[in-house]
């Protein structure tokens, strides 16, 4: 096997690793925010253009965000962001360990969020694990503004 990270999310298995510590999700968390980057200065940069001179930061939720270890990544990179998960001692966790804003919800049913209301819905390695699919990404439509970014990673 060539490809060290392949090699190292396949053969790795300390149990003292969580989820985001493997190479291969971190690779795949690196290339997602670098999506959500872009999305972003593309924003700021339209804002620039249309002459405002306090820039507007983007607003967006994490969908599944267990203890909001990526929210915090997307907050630091500029925008505010809502850690949302189903487990509500996970979200604890994100309250108390980066002081992130949280909501409990399930994502299988409808959002807690107004329509066109969110510059940004990432939703890591969490389509999977959701059986109607089309309900899923009718709702994330339905928050985003138009010009909004969905990420989704799997």
């Amino acid at each position: 096997m060539s490809d060290p990270i392949l090699k190292a999310n396949l053969l790795d298995e300390r149990p003292e690793d969580t989820y985001l510590d493997k190479p291969f999700h971190q690779k795949r968390i690196q290339i997602a925010l670098g999506l959500l980057r872009d999305a972003f200065q593309a924003s700021a940069s339209d804002q620039r253009a249309r002459g405002l001179d306090i820039l507007h930061r983007p607003l967006g939720i994490e969908l599944g965000s267990s203890a909001g270890e990526t929210a915090a990544m997307i907050r630091d990179m500029g925008a505010d962001i809502i850690a949302c998960d189903a487990e509500e001692t996970a979200l604890a966790t994100a309250r108390e360990k980066y002081g992130l804003e949280t909501k409990a919800f399930d994502v299988s049913k409808t959002f807690p969020f107004e329509d066109d209301s969110l510059d940004f819905v990432y939703a890591g390695e969490l389509i999977e694990h959701i059986f109607d699919t089309r309900h899923f990404l009718a709702e994330c439509n339905r928050v985003l503004k138009p010009e909004g970014t969905l990420v989704l990673t799997t």
